[in-house]
């Protein structure tokens, strides 16, 4: 989903959000929104090693893609490996 930051540095990311607690991790220049804390741990936790391992793995995958099947794929290969962590 692509979203512009408001003048005050804010982003929406829908109503159904409002008023939720959501844990919100910078990895690099990028950051990982989620409502559940152990996942935001994890990513804490992992930090880059796991952006540019899904990264190397995708450039192995697609060759040498564009900048927007870059970010894409990118994108789901963070939730597909967030959704699939172990809760402690």
């Amino acid at each position: 989903m692509k979203r512009r930051v408001d003048s005050r540095g804010r982003i929406s990311i829908g109503v159904e959000n409002a008023g939720k607690v959501m844990y919100v991790v910078k990895v690099g220049d990028s950051y990982f929104v989620t409502p559940d804390e152990g996942k935001a741990e994890e990513v804490k936790r992992r930090g880059l090693e796991v952006v540019l391992s899904a990264y190397m793995r995708l450039l192995e995958e697609l060759g040498e893609p564009s900048p927007e099947e870059v970010e894409e794929a990118v994108e789901e290969e963070l939730w597909r490996g967030a959704s699939s962590t172990r809760r402690s």
